[in-house]
């Protein structure tokens, strides 16, 4: 089943079969201008929701492909057998399983000095995935002695464990809630567009402050981007012994709801400053032209993935679906998709860089050739409109994804630049007063149509190994589905 389909919450199935709405278009739900966005505020919540823990729509998610690790995986080069209720790294009293990735496996852990609850991220055994979770460390520990980001997850500590046999190692990093795919797919809401707005320059501002040391992530995705949860939150999934689901103290429906999220899982990281090295592309929905075309990436290349996350937070969908990602046709796919989206693929940014066996991919006008009949175009505005945003906000959503999607690296966005883009200001740039700030009366019923019916010097070069799968980080088995608990490993 394709979890990007999936839009209900078991705890509030109606008898029809209606999807999940937008609050956008009641002027009553819009915030004040003040409203406090502070990531130190306790996250999900508003000022008056953090008196009760009984939101009226509280977040809860349901694990679509619940993993769990097959007796033959614990082998050599494979995952550490953890048992809960055994003490690891000296304090960390494991408590319950949480999900596996391609690299490591992710327990959730309790503190025997002060009672505080982690996650220990253990890696496989094998020297690639060992060296990997070790270069992660490395990276967040260097963020940490620079200066923390309230945006990106925090990592606590890191230790060895061997069984005898096979040694593995454990990044010990600070509980969150779930990931933005779980909440958009399987919590049965849809985000309020002033969350979606200041959920997007969060993830911006960790972008920028990542791309200042000239580090490029190489996976932005929502399973990599985390929700942070309130203790209280931390302390239920620790006793919920039902996998099937968790609830959290969140309302990403409502605009003043100060939702805090963290961007997770460096694993693919590539540093700028560091000799070029054997690579990983994006996840694929989520690749930029650049990563198909040539070998060169940069920090625009995490932009391209930025726009893409934004349109699936908007629109419930992704903008380009991988079904075929592992065929030979897919790369042609992959280009019908961008020029029926975004417009024609040009040679003309990649010329000189390009890999040899697409360099007959090209016409005569210098495009990408596509089948005959294929229409080349933006839908952003009609699909923003379907989407329950009024005119102005379509338009918007329009420019800035385009922005996001220029085919040309050296003009694409940067991070820095996409913070103070009109989209995201607080209400759209608008007033608090006059029509401005009413909401069209716009349809409700559901905007979930599939991404087929749309249609309506830069950078390094260095050595590329193609992802493995599609959806999931670390070259992650589609069958592994997104990490339960939101903890993607």
């Amino acid at each position: 089943m394709n979890r990007r389909r999936l839009n209900k919450r078991p705890a509030d199935m109606s008898d029809d079969d209606s999807q999940p709405k937008r609050q956008d278009d009641d002027p009553s739900r819009t915030p004040p201008e003040d409203a406090n966005q502070s990531p130190d505020d306790i996250p999900g919540t508003s000022a008056l929701q953090s008196i009760s823990s009984n939101l009226e729509n509280r977040l809860t998610v349901v694990p679509i492909e619940y993993s769990q690790i097959e007796e033959s995986e614990y082998n050599d080069g494979g995952y550490l057998r953890v048992s809960p209720g055994k003490v690891y790294g000296g304090v960390h009293k494991v408590v319950k399983y949480l999900n596996r990735g391609h690299f490591a496996s992710a327990w959730l852990s309790k503190r025997t000095d002060n009672g505080k609850y982690e996650v220990l991220k253990v890696s496989k055994s094998a020297v690639k995935y060992r060296n990997s979770v070790l270069k992660e460390i490395e990276l967040l520990n260097s963020f940490e002695s620079i200066q923390p980001h309230p945006n990106i997850v925090k990592v606590l500590g890191d230790f060895e464990t061997s069984n005898g046999q096979f040694s593995h190692v454990t990044m010990v990093l600070e509980v969150m809630g779930p990931n933005l795919e779980y909440a958009i797919y399987s919590s049965g809401q849809k985000m309020h567009l002033e969350v979606v707005r200041r959920v997007s320059k969060q993830l911006l501002e960790a972008l920028k402050y990542i791309h200042n040391f000239e580090i490029i992530h190489m996976d932005i995705k929502p399973a990599n981007i985390m929700l942070a949860i309130t203790d209280a939150d931390v302390a239920r999934l620790a006793a919920n012994v039902d996998p099937s689901h968790e609830s959290y103290d969140i309302d990403i429906t409502n605009p003043s709801a100060n939702i805090v999220v963290k961007l997770a899982d460096f694993g693919n990281r590539y540093d700028k400053t560091k000799p070029p090295s054997i690579r990983v592309a994006p996840t694929c929905p989520y690749r930029g032209p650049e990563t198909f075309l040539t070998a060169v990436v940069d920090t625009c290349t995490d932009m391209w993935s930025m726009g893409c996350v934004l349109f699936e937070i908007v629109v419930g969908q992704l903008l380009f679906d991988c079904d075929l990602h592992r065929t030979v046709e897919h790369p042609l796919v992959h280009f019908i998709m961008m020029n029926s989206m975004v417009g024609p693929v040009p040679r003309a940014p990649y010329e000189g860089n390009l890999r040899p066996h697409v360099i007959n991919m090209f016409g005569e006008d210098g495009n990408i050739r596509m089948p005959p009949g294929t229409m080349a175009g933006s839908a952003f505005v009609a699909i923003a409109l379907l989407n329950n945003l009024n005119f102005d906000d379509a338009n918007d959503f329009s420019e800035l994804m385009h922005k996001f999607l220029n085919y040309d690296m050296k003009e694409r966005v940067t991070a820095e630049e996409a913070l103070t883009d009109k989209f995201l200001l607080p209400n759209g740039g608008k007033t608090s007063s006059g029509q401005e700030m009413v909401r069209q009366n716009r349809s409700q019923e559901s905007s979930n149509s599939p991404s087929s019916g749309w249609n309506l010097h830069a950078g390094s070069s260095i050595a590329e190994e193609e992802p493995s799968t599609s959806y999931a980080g670390e070259q992650q088995k589609p069958e592994d589905g997104p990490s339960h608990s939101g903890q993607d490993f």
